[in-house]
Protein backbone atom coordinates (compact mmCIF):
# COMPACT_ATOMS: atom_id res chain seq x y z
CA UNK A 1 0.00 0.00 0.00
CA UNK A 2 1.54 3.72 -0.59
CA UNK A 3 1.88 6.37 1.22
CA UNK A 4 0.36 9.58 1.36
CA UNK A 5 2.96 11.22 -0.62
CA UNK A 6 3.29 8.33 -3.21
CA UNK A 7 -0.67 8.21 -3.63
CA UNK A 8 -0.22 12.67 -3.67
CA UNK A 9 2.32 12.16 -6.80
CA UNK A 10 0.44 9.46 -8.74
CA UNK A 11 -2.53 11.69 -8.62
CA UNK A 12 -0.86 15.08 -9.17
CA UNK A 13 1.06 13.79 -12.88
CA UNK A 14 -2.05 13.66 -15.48
CA UNK A 15 -3.06 17.31 -14.45
CA UNK A 16 0.28 18.67 -15.34
CA UNK A 17 -0.38 21.12 -17.84
CA UNK A 18 3.26 20.92 -18.95
CA UNK A 19 3.29 16.87 -19.35
CA UNK A 20 3.29 15.56 -22.84
CA UNK A 21 0.96 13.42 -24.36
CA UNK A 22 2.58 10.13 -23.58
CA UNK A 23 3.35 11.07 -20.11
CA UNK A 24 -0.09 11.91 -19.34
CA UNK A 25 -1.85 8.88 -21.19
CA UNK A 26 1.42 6.83 -19.25
CA UNK A 27 0.29 8.40 -15.51
CA UNK A 28 -3.30 7.88 -15.92
CA UNK A 29 -2.55 4.51 -16.92
CA UNK A 30 -0.47 4.03 -13.44
CA UNK A 31 -3.59 6.35 -11.52
CA UNK A 32 -6.35 3.61 -12.77
CA UNK A 33 -4.34 0.47 -11.94
CA UNK A 34 -3.72 2.24 -8.66
CA UNK A 35 -6.88 3.05 -8.21
CA UNK A 36 -7.82 -0.64 -9.18
CA UNK A 37 -6.12 -2.25 -6.23
CA UNK A 38 -6.85 0.86 -3.90
CA UNK A 39 -10.50 -0.13 -4.47
CA UNK A 40 -9.75 -4.03 -4.25
CA UNK A 41 -8.39 -2.99 -1.02
CA UNK A 42 -11.18 -1.30 0.40
CA UNK A 43 -13.18 -4.51 -0.08
CA UNK A 44 -11.82 -5.64 2.91
CA UNK A 45 -11.96 -2.55 5.29
CA UNK A 46 -13.88 -4.05 8.34
CA UNK A 47 -16.22 -1.67 10.02
CA UNK A 48 -17.84 -4.03 12.02
CA UNK A 49 -14.39 -5.01 13.99
CA UNK A 50 -16.48 -2.82 16.44
CA UNK A 51 -15.59 -1.72 19.83
CA UNK A 52 -18.22 -1.28 22.45
CA UNK A 53 -17.58 1.24 25.35
CA UNK A 54 -19.64 2.87 28.18
CA UNK A 55 -17.79 4.83 31.14
CA UNK A 56 -18.72 7.55 33.68
CA UNK A 57 -22.70 6.76 32.60
CA UNK A 58 -24.99 9.39 32.72
CA UNK A 59 -28.64 9.31 32.10
CA UNK A 60 -31.30 11.57 32.39
CA UNK A 61 -35.00 11.03 34.23
CA UNK A 62 -37.69 13.60 34.69
CA UNK A 63 -35.00 16.93 35.05
CA UNK A 64 -32.61 14.87 37.63
CA UNK A 65 -29.04 13.69 36.37
CA UNK A 66 -28.69 10.11 37.54
CA UNK A 67 -25.09 8.69 37.70
CA UNK A 68 -24.02 4.92 36.67
CA UNK A 69 -23.79 3.69 40.13
CA UNK A 70 -27.37 4.09 40.24
CA UNK A 71 -27.46 1.22 37.56
CA UNK A 72 -30.72 2.63 35.59
CA UNK A 73 -29.92 0.83 32.56
CA UNK A 74 -27.21 -1.92 30.91
CA UNK A 75 -26.51 -1.14 27.79
CA UNK A 76 -26.73 -4.75 25.60
CA UNK A 77 -25.93 -6.55 22.43
CA UNK A 78 -26.29 -10.00 20.97
CA UNK A 79 -25.42 -11.88 17.93
CA UNK A 80 -21.91 -12.64 17.12
CA UNK A 81 -18.16 -11.45 17.79
CA UNK A 82 -16.90 -10.05 14.61
CA UNK A 83 -13.58 -11.86 13.45
CA UNK A 84 -11.58 -8.79 13.52
CA UNK A 85 -12.78 -7.40 17.06
CA UNK A 86 -11.66 -11.09 18.32
CA UNK A 87 -8.09 -11.10 17.07
CA UNK A 88 -7.11 -7.41 17.69
CA UNK A 89 -8.78 -5.84 20.35
CA UNK A 90 -9.64 -9.24 22.19
CA UNK A 91 -13.16 -6.84 23.85
CA UNK A 92 -14.71 -8.24 27.14
CA UNK A 93 -17.62 -10.85 26.39
CA UNK A 94 -19.64 -8.91 29.09
CA UNK A 95 -22.54 -10.50 31.63
CA UNK A 96 -24.68 -13.07 29.56
CA UNK A 97 -28.56 -11.83 30.35
CA UNK A 98 -30.84 -14.70 28.64
CA UNK A 99 -34.46 -13.32 27.65
CA UNK A 100 -37.22 -14.27 26.16
CA UNK A 101 -35.58 -17.06 23.02
CA UNK A 102 -32.37 -14.89 22.52
CA UNK A 103 -29.45 -14.31 25.29
CA UNK A 104 -27.74 -10.59 25.11
CA UNK A 105 -24.65 -9.47 26.67
CA UNK A 106 -24.45 -6.49 29.05
CA UNK A 107 -22.10 -4.39 30.82
CA UNK A 108 -22.40 -1.45 33.26
CA UNK A 109 -20.10 1.23 33.20
CA UNK A 110 -17.02 -1.10 31.22
CA UNK A 111 -16.02 -1.97 27.88
CA UNK A 112 -17.42 -4.65 25.89
CA UNK A 113 -17.52 -6.40 22.13
CA UNK A 114 -20.35 -5.27 20.42
CA UNK A 115 -21.95 -8.15 18.45
CA UNK A 116 -23.52 -8.30 14.90
CA UNK A 117 -25.85 -10.47 13.05
CA UNK A 118 -22.99 -10.78 10.34
CA UNK A 119 -19.58 -9.97 9.77
CA UNK A 120 -19.54 -6.40 8.35
CA UNK A 121 -17.39 -5.54 5.23
CA UNK A 122 -17.42 -1.45 4.14
CA UNK A 123 -16.58 -0.29 0.48
CA UNK A 124 -17.99 2.53 -1.08
CA UNK A 125 -21.42 1.61 -2.67
CA UNK A 126 -21.57 -0.62 0.89
CA UNK A 127 -24.70 0.06 3.61
CA UNK A 128 -26.22 -1.06 6.26
CA UNK A 129 -27.47 -1.09 9.92
CA UNK A 130 -26.44 -1.59 13.61
CA UNK A 131 -28.34 -2.85 16.35
CA UNK A 132 -27.77 -2.80 20.19
CA UNK A 133 -30.38 -2.15 23.24
CA UNK A 134 -30.72 -1.09 26.56
CA UNK A 135 -32.05 -2.38 29.35
CA UNK A 136 -33.87 -0.31 31.90
CA UNK A 137 -33.84 -1.59 35.30
CA UNK A 138 -37.26 0.41 36.37
CA UNK A 139 -40.48 0.83 34.54
CA UNK A 140 -41.10 4.20 32.71
CA UNK A 141 -39.96 6.65 30.03
CA UNK A 142 -36.45 7.41 30.22
CA UNK A 143 -33.60 9.46 28.72
CA UNK A 144 -29.86 7.88 27.35
CA UNK A 145 -27.40 10.00 25.75
CA UNK A 146 -25.16 8.27 23.51
CA UNK A 147 -21.98 9.37 21.49
CA UNK A 148 -20.52 7.30 18.38
CA UNK A 149 -17.36 7.65 17.26
CA UNK A 150 -15.68 6.11 14.34
CA UNK A 151 -11.56 6.16 13.10
CA UNK A 152 -9.55 4.34 10.88
CA UNK A 153 -6.96 1.72 12.08
CA UNK A 154 -3.88 0.25 10.39
CA UNK A 155 -1.77 -2.92 11.23
CA UNK A 156 2.11 -2.44 11.69
CA UNK A 157 4.76 -4.46 12.80
CA UNK A 158 6.75 -3.39 16.18
CA UNK A 159 10.57 -4.10 16.22
CA UNK A 160 10.07 -7.49 17.03
CA UNK A 161 8.58 -8.19 14.12
CA UNK A 162 4.86 -8.24 15.55
CA UNK A 163 1.87 -7.49 13.93
CA UNK A 164 -0.45 -4.78 15.91
CA UNK A 165 -3.28 -2.57 14.90
CA UNK A 166 -3.53 1.14 15.95
CA UNK A 167 -5.46 4.27 15.55
CA UNK A 168 -3.95 6.34 12.42
CA UNK A 169 -3.34 9.72 14.05
CA UNK A 170 -4.40 11.59 10.77
CA UNK A 171 -6.59 14.47 10.75
CA UNK A 172 -7.21 14.35 6.90
CA UNK A 173 -8.61 11.06 7.12
CA UNK A 174 -10.51 11.69 10.23
CA UNK A 175 -11.98 14.57 8.00
CA UNK A 176 -12.56 12.09 5.33
CA UNK A 177 -14.26 9.70 7.34
CA UNK A 178 -16.40 11.76 8.85
CA UNK A 179 -18.38 12.83 5.53
CA UNK A 180 -17.72 9.54 3.52
CA UNK A 181 -19.44 7.06 6.44
CA UNK A 182 -22.86 8.93 7.18
CA UNK A 183 -24.85 7.63 10.18
CA UNK A 184 -28.88 8.47 10.24
CA UNK A 185 -31.31 7.36 12.71
CA UNK A 186 -34.19 6.04 9.98
CA UNK A 187 -34.18 4.48 6.28
CA UNK A 188 -37.91 4.11 5.21
CA UNK A 189 -38.55 3.41 1.45
CA UNK A 190 -35.13 3.38 0.80
CA UNK A 191 -34.23 7.08 1.81
CA UNK A 192 -32.75 8.13 4.81
CA UNK A 193 -33.39 10.85 7.51
CA UNK A 194 -32.59 12.09 11.25
CA UNK A 195 -28.70 12.64 9.03
CA UNK A 196 -25.91 12.19 12.58
CA UNK A 197 -23.59 15.14 11.43
CA UNK A 198 -20.48 14.53 12.97
CA UNK A 199 -17.44 16.65 14.00
CA UNK A 200 -15.78 16.55 17.28
CA UNK A 201 -12.73 16.00 19.50
CA UNK A 202 -9.38 15.62 17.45
CA UNK A 203 -11.60 15.41 14.17
CA UNK A 204 -12.60 12.22 15.14
CA UNK A 205 -16.29 10.81 13.71
CA UNK A 206 -18.42 11.80 16.83
CA UNK A 207 -22.09 11.69 16.86
CA UNK A 208 -24.30 12.56 19.90
CA UNK A 209 -27.60 10.90 20.42
CA UNK A 210 -30.57 11.24 22.54
CA UNK A 211 -32.67 7.86 22.87
CA UNK A 212 -35.73 8.03 24.50
CA UNK A 213 -37.58 5.23 26.37
CA UNK A 214 -41.14 5.28 25.91
CA UNK A 215 -43.46 5.83 29.01
CA UNK A 216 -44.65 1.63 28.11
CA UNK A 217 -41.16 0.76 28.59
CA UNK A 218 -40.84 -2.47 30.93
CA UNK A 219 -38.11 -2.98 33.57
CA UNK A 220 -35.49 -5.72 32.38
CA UNK A 221 -37.20 -5.64 29.07
CA UNK A 222 -34.64 -5.20 26.41
CA UNK A 223 -34.75 -1.89 24.11
CA UNK A 224 -33.55 -2.28 20.63
CA UNK A 225 -31.80 1.10 18.83
CA UNK A 226 -31.30 1.16 15.60
CA UNK A 227 -28.60 3.19 13.08
CA UNK A 228 -28.27 3.27 9.55
CA UNK A 229 -25.25 3.71 8.09
CA UNK A 230 -24.21 4.19 3.91
CA UNK A 231 -20.64 4.61 2.04
CA UNK A 232 -22.22 6.51 -1.37
CA UNK A 233 -20.74 4.99 -3.86
CA UNK A 234 -20.31 8.72 -5.61
CA UNK A 235 -20.54 11.86 -5.11
CA UNK A 236 -23.57 11.84 -7.47
CA UNK A 237 -24.96 9.28 -5.36
CA UNK A 238 -24.81 11.31 -2.37
CA UNK A 239 -26.42 14.45 -3.33
CA UNK A 240 -28.98 12.66 -5.43
CA UNK A 241 -29.90 9.67 -4.28
CA UNK A 242 -30.08 9.22 0.00
CA UNK A 243 -32.93 11.44 0.61
CA UNK A 244 -36.56 11.44 -0.81
CA UNK A 245 -37.66 14.28 -3.22
CA UNK A 246 -38.68 17.33 -1.46
CA UNK A 247 -36.98 16.47 1.89
CA UNK A 248 -36.65 19.80 3.99
CA UNK A 249 -33.72 17.97 6.19
CA UNK A 250 -31.80 17.77 2.52
CA UNK A 251 -32.99 21.24 0.89
CA UNK A 252 -31.87 22.94 4.81
CA UNK A 253 -28.67 20.67 6.25
CA UNK A 254 -27.34 18.64 4.05
CA UNK A 255 -27.41 20.11 1.08
CA UNK A 256 -25.48 23.30 2.05
CA UNK A 257 -23.37 20.90 4.36
CA UNK A 258 -22.11 19.79 0.39
CA UNK A 259 -21.57 23.28 -0.52
CA UNK A 260 -19.91 24.26 2.34
CA UNK A 261 -17.26 21.33 1.73
CA UNK A 262 -16.85 22.33 -1.59
CA UNK A 263 -15.29 25.29 -0.49
CA UNK A 264 -14.05 25.48 2.42
CA UNK A 265 -11.21 23.80 1.74
CA UNK A 266 -7.74 23.27 3.81
CA UNK A 267 -4.65 22.84 3.06
CA UNK A 268 -2.41 19.87 3.54
CA UNK A 269 1.17 21.11 4.73
CA UNK A 270 2.94 18.09 3.49
CA UNK A 271 1.34 18.24 0.34
CA UNK A 272 0.75 22.23 -0.11
CA UNK A 273 -0.74 21.63 -3.92
CA UNK A 274 -3.78 19.35 -2.12
CA UNK A 275 -6.35 20.54 -0.09
CA UNK A 276 -9.15 18.41 1.83
CA UNK A 277 -12.70 18.89 3.85
CA UNK A 278 -15.05 16.36 4.93
CA UNK A 279 -15.98 15.11 1.22
CA UNK A 280 -13.54 15.91 -0.84
CA UNK A 281 -9.41 15.69 -1.42
CA UNK A 282 -8.42 17.72 -4.62
CA UNK A 283 -5.24 19.49 -6.10
CA UNK A 284 -7.58 21.45 -8.35
CA UNK A 285 -8.17 24.97 -7.58
CA UNK A 286 -12.01 24.96 -7.46
CA UNK A 287 -14.34 22.55 -7.06
CA UNK A 288 -17.54 24.33 -8.81
CA UNK A 289 -18.52 21.61 -11.16
CA UNK A 290 -19.86 18.07 -10.82
CA UNK A 291 -16.95 16.76 -12.77
CA UNK A 292 -14.36 17.88 -10.86
CA UNK A 293 -16.20 17.10 -7.19
CA UNK A 294 -16.05 13.60 -8.30
CA UNK A 295 -12.96 13.31 -8.78
CA UNK A 296 -12.31 15.34 -5.81
CA UNK A 297 -14.64 12.47 -3.37
CA UNK A 298 -12.88 9.48 -5.67
CA UNK A 299 -9.52 10.88 -4.40
CA UNK A 300 -11.14 11.02 -1.13
CA UNK A 301 -12.13 7.33 -1.09
CA UNK A 302 -8.80 6.25 -2.39
CA UNK A 303 -7.01 8.46 0.54
CA UNK A 304 -9.17 6.27 3.14
CA UNK A 305 -8.83 2.81 1.50
CA UNK A 306 -4.68 3.70 1.55
CA UNK A 307 -4.61 5.03 4.58
CA UNK A 308 -6.96 2.61 6.59
CA UNK A 309 -6.83 -0.84 7.18
CA UNK A 310 -9.73 -1.36 9.76
CA UNK A 311 -12.71 1.06 10.67
CA UNK A 312 -13.60 0.91 14.00
CA UNK A 313 -17.06 2.47 15.53
CA UNK A 314 -17.10 3.18 19.44
CA UNK A 315 -20.23 3.53 21.45
CA UNK A 316 -20.18 5.51 24.79
CA UNK A 317 -21.75 7.32 27.14
CA UNK A 318 -19.91 10.17 27.37
CA UNK A 319 -18.24 12.80 24.65
CA UNK A 320 -15.23 11.38 22.79
CA UNK A 321 -12.09 12.38 24.52
CA UNK A 322 -9.48 11.25 21.72
CA UNK A 323 -8.93 7.70 23.71
CA UNK A 324 -8.29 4.72 21.20
CA UNK A 325 -10.28 1.73 21.05
CA UNK A 326 -8.17 -0.54 22.23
Amino acid sequence: MKNRDEMMEAADGPSASNSSQRTTMRLWAELLKTCFFIFAALAVIVVGCMAWFAANMRVQSGTASISAKDELIRLATKGSRQTSEEKWLKLPEGETYPYSEDTYYYTVGEKIALRLSEEYIVSPGASGSISFYIIPTRDGAMEVTLYLGLAGYAESTDAGGKTQVSRVADEVLDALLSGHILLFHDYVDGHYSGWLSSGGAAGMVSNAITVTLPETAKANEPFAVTLYWIWPLRYENMVDDLYAQGSAEYTEQFKPFVEAQASELTVIPEASNYSYSRIFLTGEKALSTTDSRSRAYNLADEYIGTNADYLYLTIQMTPYNGETAG
